[in-house]
This record gives structure tokens, sequence and C-alpha cells, in this order.
């Protein structure tokens, strides 16, 4: 079985763009097109569609692609077994997570991971909490970052809490404090992952009804949207450390807390990387 050419289908498939692919995979952009090519000839059928602004998956590329990624998984159990057994600590660690716990958490977590096992590949891999959740309960990814709500009956070990903050514009002069409640007067903005059980757990917790009028992709264009008077809106505070917009960030009277978790699999801690992350001293 030719792995490789999965991994390449896999990234191509995942990116549409062949130069992105090559440069993922650190391989040329000729050598991903010639393992797709191959492929191609191999099933005697078109994966890709050749379009002039990229490439887009056949219904032949799409009905293969799952089974393709269950190959790639089942690869990565079956390594990880045989590691385990073995006990060695080198492969691959594949952290699922969301952005403001990238940038806050993880470059800390990695580092003193990287420093004592330096022969294990980690890849993070960024998406909303569904996603993550979906990831890790598929095998795609060993270890998530996620907030309580998203858990279950995962094995935890709590990472890291961060306080809601309340983002205003400039003009509204909301002042240093406000309640909640306060989202109720003014248009509410958020990302398209709204409703979320931890938004909607909050909204409940405190009984209050945000005039939701404006729904967006990032939190980038939050801040945009904020800054330009459109409206108010929540966010955890390691969201907005970095943010250079001309905002309020206003403390909320309810001292609201969103707590972070690394979360996983029980059998997965069997394998000796996830364990060794598990029980890593920083």
């Amino acid at each position: 079985m030719n792995i490789v050419k999965y991994e390449v289908f896999d990234m191509v498939a995942s990116t549409l763009n062949f130069s992105k692919a090559s440069m993922s995979l650190n391989m040329s952009q000729s050598a991903v097109s010639k393992s797709i090519k191959s492929l191609e000839e191999e099933y005697g059928l078109p994966l890709f569609n050749r379009e002039k602004y990229g490439v887009s998956l056949t219904r032949f590329g799409q009905s293969l692609w799952p089974e393709i990624k269950a190959i790639l998984n089942q690869e990565r159990r079956l390594n990880r077994l045989v590691n385990a057994h073995k006990n060695i600590l080198k492969g691959k660690l594949v952290i699922g997570s969301f952005s403001s716990a990238s940038a806050k958490i993880l470059p800390d977590l990695i580092h003193a991971y990287s420093q004592s096992y330096p022969d294990i590949q980690v890849e993070v891999k960024e998406g909303h909490y569904d996603e993550i959740k979906r990831w890790l309960e598929e095998g795609t990814i060993d270890v998530a970052l996620l907030i309580e709500e998203f858990i279950d009956d995962y094995e935890r070990k709590y990472i890291f809490s961060d306080k809601i903050k309340l983002l205003a514009p400039k003009g509204f002069n909301i002042g240093k404090r406000a309640s909640i409640s306060i989202i109720e007067e003014y248009p509410f903005i958020v990302t398209e992952y709204y409703p979320n059980p931890y938004l909607t757990n909050l909204i409940k917790k405190y009984r209050v009804n945000p005039n939701t009028k404006y729904v967006v992709k990032t939190n980038t264009t939050v801040f945009a949207f904020v800054e330009k008077g459109l409206g108010v809106t929540l966010l955890p505070e390691s969201s907005i450390l970095k943010s250079d917009f001309n905002i309020d960030m206003i403390d909320l009277e309810e001292d609201i807390i969103r707590n972070i978790y690394m979360a996983t699999k029980e059998k997965n801690l069997k394998i000796p990387s996830v364990k060794a992350l598990w029980t890593l001293k920083k």
C-alpha cells in the first residue's frame, strides 16, 4: 500500500491547491502533481477538476476522500500501537485546538514538550469546537484543547482559565464595568459558530436575550465591526490580548470564566507520545 499517495491526495483535497499542498508536505509541486496523476491512472478516473483558479474534487474524488482518510487514520493507529509496544517516543502527535488556545496556550506547552521529546513531530489542526470534537472521535487527532462544554465523557486535564470580556466601540462610553445584560441594549456581533453550547448556556444562565444582528466568520472581523460602531460582543480575554483595534474592553460584573481542558480518549493515554504530553510538567 502506497501511503504517500494517500497523504498527498488528502493534503490536496484539504487545501484545494497544489502549491500549498507541496509546501505542507515538503515536496516539490511537480512531485505532488505526479503523485495525483499516478493515483488517477491507477483508479482510471479523475480525482480533481483542474480549473483556472485552482482545483476542486470530482464526484469520484469526494466519495473517495473519506475512505482515504480512514486508511490514513488506521495507519497512524497501527504505527502508534507498534511504538507503544516498543515504548519508543517517536512518531507524530496531532493536537486539535481553537485559535485563541493555539496562540495563548500551545506555544509554551509544545516548547516544553519538544524540549523533552525532540523526536516526536507535533502537528496542530485548528478548527471550531464541534470540528475538534469530531476529529477526536474519528481519530484524526490524538489530543484536543476544548472548553468543558464540549468534552462530555473524554479524559480531561485542566489547562487554563480566562475571563469573558465585553467589547464595545469607544463612542458607546459604557465605562470600565458592565452587566452582561447590556448586550440586550445594543446590536450583538457573533461569529458563524454561534450559537454553541457555551454561549447558549451563558445566555440561559444569566437570562439575557441578545439582539444578535451580525454574524461574521472570524474574531478579526468582529473587532473591525465593533471598532466601526456596529455593536458589541462577548469574547474570552485570551482572544483579544493582541488586538490592535481601538475598542473598549470592559470587565463584566458577573465575573464569567471560561475553563479550557486537554481532552483525549482513555485508550489514547496508552500511547507513549500522548501519555508524555498528558504527564508533562512545565
